[in-house]
């Protein structure tokens, strides 16, 4: 099945069709469109027409065959909980269980809301348990994302969660880099533009999820007013990597520190919260996981293994792909993309 994963981010449109030939993963496709500021706030689509001049360069850049289209919600109005059930309720019994169980942790009318869960196994503690996780988010929520994708010519088939994506891409480059252990704790850490998300997995799973408005603006911002500069002419520096000699330890430290911050909060509420006491390692995504010194400053601060995740240079590419090197430099980017383009297999 043909299948392009839509990451819908505050800067950039991300696009991806991945297919699988005997063990070998193949990039089909690929585009990436920006987005004019304002456009996709906390992940909420808030200017459709010209979200529809992206969509429409993007939809260009895959040949036909490609309309089905997976994409996904985040953010704040975004919760995922891992539940207990009885392991013998009947399969109606179930969905009544989670709908009564939701009523009581979601803040929202339930007929506001658009729900989901998957049974994850048996409880370690108590056998007469299954681990569920429960997901949820406002309806509009999905709405929007699948109308926006019908009115440019895709079919929107799969509305997931970007933390379960994010899972999803994560666990793969830790099969690929022969990393993968079930018996440990990974947290899957995706610093974007202007959202991290945090995903701790465990067995393959996504057992726990928490967003924070903090990401790569916050290092643009801080270029811009140190040096003076419009917010897009930081941008571009920052990319370029042609900043003063002193931007190490005026910018780029400070930056680095926040990010540990916010990390580090973030591992302390995952330990804290009783779901499980040890993180094993953690792995890094998004545009602030190029900064090289980041993942190294992570690991020496927290004293957790921490590795970039990027597993685009195990990957295959189709003679469509122009600029592979370009995609391997920049996989930590595409991870949601990608972790949504797995659907199809």
């Amino acid at each position: 099945m043909a299948m392009i994963g839509v990451d819908f981010g505050s800067s950039s449109v991300k696009a991806l069709a991945l297919s699988k030939r005997s063990e070998h993963y193949v990039v089909d496709m690929v585009s990436e469109v920006a987005t004019p500021k304002g456009c996709v706030v906390d992940h909420q689509l808030q200017d459709i027409e010209a979200l529809t001049n992206v969509l429409q360069q993007v939809r260009q850049d895959f040949p036909f065959r490609y309309k089905q289209a997976a994409t996904a919600v985040s953010g704040t109005n975004v919760i995922t909980k891992i539940i207990y059930v009885d392991t013998d309720l009947s399969g109606s019994e179930l969905e009544m269980h989670i709908e009564l169980e939701a009523e009581s942790l979601i803040p929202f009318p339930l007929d506001e809301i658009s729900l989901d869960f998957e049974i994850l196994g048996i409880n370690d503690n108590n056998p007469g348990k299954n681990n569920v996780l429960l997901s949820a988010t406002r309806t509009e929520s999905v709405t929007s994302l699948a109308g926006c994708l019908e009115e440019n010519d895709f079919v929107p088939k799969i509305v997931d969660v970007a933390a379960h994506a994010l899972a999803r891409s994560h666990d793969l480059y830790l099969r690929l880099a022969d990393l993968q252990d079930d018996s440990k704790v990974v947290a899957a850490i995706d610093i974007g533009t202007n959202m991290t998300i945090f995903s701790m997995l465990h067995q393959g799973e996504s057992i726990y999820s928490r967003v924070q408005n903090f990401g790569g603006e916050n290092y643009t911002r801080t270029i811009s007013e140190h040096y003076t500069l419009k917010r897009d002419e930081a941008e571009k520096f920052k990319l370029a990597q042609q900043l003063p000699l002193d931007y190490d330890i005026d910018v780029l430290a400070p930056y680095i520190t926040a990010c540990i911050q916010q990390i580090r909060r973030n591992v302390q509420l995952f330990t804290n919260s009783g779901t499980l006491q040890k993180i094993d390692m953690i792995t890094i995504s998004g545009g602030s996981a190029l900064i090289v010194e980041l993942a190294q400053q992570v690991e020496s601060e927290l004293g957790i293994t921490t590795r970039v995740a990027n597993p685009f240079a195990q990957f295959d590419y189709a003679e469509e792909v122009e600029d592979k090197e370009r995609l391997i430099a920049n996989g930590p980017r595409y991870m949601v993309a990608l972790g949504l383009a797995m659907r199809a297999l």
